[in-house]
């Protein structure tokens, strides 16, 4: 008797060292979820239960589509105060359940055409569901470039949109997509854009610049049709080493100016000069409007020539009549002109007026030149050729043929 007792009491002493075997489940199937990834647990395969006051970890956790269909060797290991006790061993299989190729199908990357407004601040960020309409998935990851756009992308712009699956195969597309003003009624763009930008000679940007040469020019900037208020801006002309304008960048030329609400369009008939200290190299040209209130945004695509600065003549004949007319005391522009044809004259202390002729020697019209800039109404006259006589101290200066066309 006294045997059996002892043999219980030692059975009850000693149970808390009895340690039951683990059980894993071999063979089972693991599918895919809609993001394209399968997360594995350690309940998912044991078939023996777990004790809370145990640690158990797998030799591997996660999956994604490019796992899908193949067999992998899974090991759960039982720790109990940080000592590896126990382990056992599973076989699963990682499938996919779907019934559409997603998540794990091919690689596809959707670029539709579309129309987008920007928001009340004159902003907009494009996403991949704008592009796709809707149809993405959260397997793949997706990137839009250029995502972000205001008021001075207005119009046509292409985006790019990059689809990327968990196995890393990425495709791409791009598309054109609008740019247009908020839907609001108050908007914060403003669209200008060049109507015509000439200098005299016209060929200016072809051939080298030279150093403190004086470059008359036209430009006529207009404003959306949808705009009925006031604008005011800045125009700004530059020659700098890259495409962006910075406070390094050399200023040839910047006016501010006013876009009164009836106004369409604005003329600025005047010249830049080439620094006489300017490095010599290759520069870009920029003409860029920028605005003048620091809540409104100004939508303008930039003029950007690339230019080169010298101080020598091309010794060709192109560049002997470029040197002519850039040093000619008189300019006419535009040339042909439809409606208005500015004389450019410099100051002089004597009274200078103009005489317009006919090929045939008949005088159509005359009047008196202003110090600089003088505007010359020649909308009545016949499409045609014209001579143009400017006169100072009853002395023919300069003679100038110009062509009248609509």
């Amino acid at each position: 008797m006294k045997t059996f007792y002892f043999i219980i009491i030692f059975l009850v002493c000693n149970c808390v060292t009895v340690i039951a075997q683990l059980a894993c489940i071999s063979g089972i199937q693991v599918s895919i979820a809609e993001d394209g990834t399968a997360i594995l647990t350690p309940s998912t395969i044991l078939s023996s239960p777990m004790n809370p006051s145990r640690r158990y970890e797998l030799s591997r956790t996660n999956f994604n589509c490019a796992d899908v269909n193949n067999t992998y060797p899974i090991t759960v290991y039982e720790y109990e105060s940080g000592v590896l006790i126990n382990s056992c061993f599973s076989l699963i299989t990682i499938v996919n359940k779907f019934d559409t190729p997603l998540p794990c199908g091919p690689v596809r990357a959707w670029c539709s055409e579309g129309t987008f407004p920007l928001n009340s601040d004159g902003e907009l960020t494009v996403t991949p569901a704008m592009m796709a309409g809707g149809d993405v998935s959260p397997a793949f990851n997706y990137t839009v470039e250029p995502s972000h756009f205001d008021c001075s992308d207005i119009g046509v712009q292409t985006v790019i949109v990059t689809v990327t699956s968990t196995d890393n195969v990425s495709v791409s597309c791009s598309s054109e997509i609008t740019i247009t003003n908020p839907s609001v009624l108050i908007s914060p763009c403003f669209r200008l854009n060049i109507n015509i930008f000439r200098t005299f000679p016209t060929d200016i940007f072809i051939n080298p610049l030279l150093r403190g040469t004086s470059i008359p020019f036209e430009l006529i900037i207009s404003k959306s049709q949808e705009i009925k208020k006031q604008v005011a801006g800045k125009l700004v002309m530059v020659l700098s080493k890259d495409q962006e304008i910075s406070k390094d960048d050399k200023i040839l030329y910047s006016n501010n100016f006013k876009l009164k609400n009836k106004d369409q369009k604005i003329a600025f008939n005047n010249k830049f000069m080439i620094p006489s200290e300017m490095d010599l190299g290759d520069y870009y040209f920029i003409l860029d409007v920028v605005s003048e209130d620091a809540k409104e945004m100004i939508g303008f695509e930039k003029y950007i020539k690339h230019v080169t600065i010298n101080n020598k003549l091309n010794p060709t004949e192109n560049r002997k009549k470029l040197e002519k007319v850039i040093l000619d005391d008189s300019y006419i522009f535009p040339n042909p002109t439809s409606e208005i044809l500015t004389i450019h004259t410099e100051n002089s202390n004597q009274p200078k007026y103009f005489e317009i002729f006919d090929l045939y020697g008949k005088r159509l019209h005359q009047g008196m030149l202003a110090e600089s800039v003088t505007e010359v109404k020649v909308d009545a006259l016949a499409d045609g050729m014209y001579l143009i006589n400017i006169i100072e101290d009853n002395k023919n200066i300069k003679s100038i043929k110009f062509i009248k066309s609509n």
